[in-house]
């Protein structure tokens, strides 16, 4: 994360980690028993990855130092989304974690909700956290957040299907995904965010509601736009997971 400020702390964020922590990202927690995340963060973030691995899920912390055993929580199984980059590399960027057992809830350690309604409008600004790299391409030794406001989805689909991303890795924007711009401080998310809620806090009841998952985090300082799937379009997929899992 490009900027941001320390987070005190996100009781629904979660670290998830491969290949002996080398590569990271962040993952939701939704239940006491399972995580959302992206899926490309289970195939090591890299574009030519083939094959999943069964990551480390930390929960409950603000430094990275305390990324140990007493925060780890063990892994059951990974479920990625079926059309996983069916048509394109970005496309239902989605994954869930069943966790080997159930966490204690608490402070530090709760689910965020899921959405009842949408929450993803132009200009709606959503609290995004993450260990992810800062401008001297670093994980971040304490969990920073952002909040970011919705971008114009014509604009931002413009904008990445522009000449001048024609020969990059960048996402080709759907009805699935929203974007959100950088901020007047160029403050923006970056390798090993992906996998953050954009978490909305209803003005009415006080809640905090699950909008998106970060999927494009390689905004940093270059992008004007990182990338979300909208989770409003994945729910009936998530329930199904989650009853039958």
């Amino acid at each position: 994360m490009v900027g941001g400020l320390l987070a005190p702390n996100v009781p629904w964020q979660a670290l998830v980690s491969l290949r002996g922590d080398l590569v990271r990202g962040g993952g939701v927690l939704i239940s006491d028993r399972w995580v959302l995340t992206s899926g490309r963060n289970l195939m090591g973030n890299f574009s030519n990855a083939t094959e999943k691995e069964l990551p480390r899920v930390y929960v409950g912390i603000t430094e990275l130092r305390h990324a140990n055993h007493s925060a780890e929580v063990p892994v059951e199984q990974v479920i990625m989304h079926p059309r996983f980059q069916n048509s394109s590399e970005w496309e239902n960027d989605l994954a869930l974690i069943k966790l080997g057992e159930k966490v204690s809830l608490g402070q530090n350690v709760m689910p965020i909700c899921l959405p009842l309604k949408e929450y993803v409008e132009k200009g709606r600004e959503g609290h995004v956290a993450g260990f992810g790299m800062g401008a001297y391409f670093e994980y971040s030794k304490h969990l920073k957040y952002l909040m970011l406001a919705v971008a114009d989805h014509t604009q931002c689909h413009d904008y990445y299907n522009s000449s001048a991303h024609l020969l990059r890795n960048v996402p080709v924007l759907n009805e699935n995904m929203f974007c959100t711009e950088v901020t007047r401080f160029s403050e923006n998310t970056c390798w090993g965010d992906a996998g953050a809620a954009f978490a909305v806090q209803d003005p009415q009841d006080g809640a905090w509601y699950l909008a998106g998952i970060l999927s494009f985090d390689k905004s940093c300082s270059v992008e004007t736009y990182s990338v979300f799937m909208k989770l409003s379009s994945y729910l009936p997929w998530i329930y199904h997971v989650l009853g039958n899992y």
